[in-house]
C-alpha cells in the first residue's frame, strides 16, 4: 500500500472552453432525465484515460453492420454490456463514454465487477463515483495490462460557457499517468473487482480491487484535490460505469466490449434498455440494433479525449 499525495494533481489536457452546441460541433450530450431545473449540458472536453495500447486496423472483405449496446442490460440481469464497433462512438482523439444512475446512496462503499472482452487493451474502463453534482465525479480506470489511474473531471460552468477539467490524481513521481499493480487480472475476459470506500473521518478514499478479505489492506488511499467543501459524499452520491476507446478500434471490423457487474450499492438506480435481438451472425454484425437511453438514466455522456502524452 501506498499514499497519494494529492499536493499535486496533474491536468492532462487544458480544460476547453466549449460555448458551442454539441449538435453543431458533432459531440454527444449529457442526457439528464428526472432531474428538475437541470439543463443538458453539452460535453466537449480533450483528457487522456488511455493507457496507450494500439488495436490492429480491421481486415479486408465487406464490412460488418454497425451497431451499439452501450451500458445495455445483458442476458443476465445482474450485468450490463458496453459494446460497439461503430466508427461515430469514437474520433481522431478517441472518446470515453458513461452511465450513472439516478439513486443516490451515501457513499460508503463503491463496488463492481468489469470485465473487458475485447478492445485496446490499453484503454481505461471502471467505476464513477463520489458525484455531487453533473458533470463532477471521481473515477477509478484500469486496463488489461494490470494498470489503473484515478482520476478526477470537474464542470466548471459561468457566463462564458462551460469549462471541463480532466485531473490524473495518482501521477507517478516520474510522470507516469498510470500505476502497476499485481492486484489486478492481466487479459481479456478476466473479472476484476474495484473497490472504493470512503472514510468521513479523514475524507480518504481506500481503494481495492479483487480484495479477498474484509482486513485486507488497500492498494492505495487517496483523497479528493480539489474537494467541495459543501459536499459530504458520505451523505449521498451517484454512482455509474465507464469506458474509454482508443481512436483507432480497428471498427467497424473490431469490436469493443466491456462487462459490468454493480456489486455495491446494489440499487445506483440505473435501468438500462433490454439488450438487442442478435439474430445476425456471430462476431460484431451479432450486437443487434442501437440501444435506446432508459428514462431512468439521470446522466450519460461521453468526451473526446487526447492519447498523445500517454507515458
Amino acid at each position: 500500500m501506498h499514499q497519494i499525495s494529492p499536493t499535486h494533481p496533474r491536468t492532462v489536457w487544458p480544460a476547453l472552453r466549449a460555448i458551442a452546441s454539441a449538435a453543431a460541433v458533432g459531440m454527444a450530450t449529457l442526457l439528464l432525465v428526472g432531474c428538475p431545473g437541470v439543463a443538458p449540458i453539452p460535453l466537449e472536453d480533450e483528457i487522456d484515460v488511455g493507457g496507450g495500447g494500439e488495436t490492429p486496423g480491421g481486415g479486408g472483405g465487406p464490412a460488418p453492420p454497425v451497431a451499439s449496446q452501450l451500458f445495455a442490460a445483458a442476458a443476465d440481469p445482474a450485468w450490463v454490456i458496453f459494446r460497439t464497433n461503430d466508427p461515430a462512438q469514437t474520433g481522431s482523439r478517441g472518446r470515453t463514454h458513461w452511465h450513472i444512475g439516478n439513486q443516490s446512496v451515501g457513499m460508503g462503499a463503491m463496488e463492481a465487477e468489469a470485465v473487458k472482452i475485447s478492445g485496446d487493451p490499453g484503454m481505461g474502463y471502471g467505476i464513477v463515483f463520489a458525484m455531487p453534482n453533473v458533470g463532477t465525479f471521481l473515477t477509478v480506470l484500469i486496463t488489461t495490462e494490470r494498470t489503473y489511474q484515478i482520476g478526477k473531471f470537474t464542470t466548471t460552468i459561468d457566463a462564458d460557457g462551460t469549462t471541463y477539467q480532466y485531473t490524473v490524481i495518482n501521477e507517478q513521481t516520474d510522470g507516469a499517468l498510470w500505476t502497476a499493480t499485481t492486484s489486478l487480472f492481466r487479459d481479456y475476459g478476466r473479472g476484476n473487482r474495484i473497490r472504493v470506500e470512503y472514510q468521513a473521518a479523514t475524507r480518504e478514499y481506500a481503494l481495492w480491487f479483487n480484495r479477498e478479505a474484509a482486513g485486507d489492506p488497500p492498494e492505495v488511499r487517496f483523497t479528493d484535490p480539489t474537494p467541495d467543501t459543501n459536499y459530504d459524499p458520505a451523505a449521498g452520491s451517484f454512482y455509474g460505469h465507464i469506458v474509454s476507446l482508443a481512436p483507432d478500434e480497428g471498427f467497424p471490423h473490431q469490436e469493443v466490449q466491456v462487462d459490468f457487474r454493480q456489486i455495491t450499492p446494489a440499487d445506483i438506480g440505473f435501468e438500462p434498455p433490454p439488450a438487442a435481438p442478435t439474430a445476425a451472425p456471430p462476431g460484431a454484425a451479432a450486437m443487434g440494433a442501437a440501444a435506446v437511453r432508459s428514462g431512468a438514466v439521470v446522466q450519460r455522456g461521453s468526451s473526446t479525449l487526447f492519447t498523445g502524452a500517454v507515458q
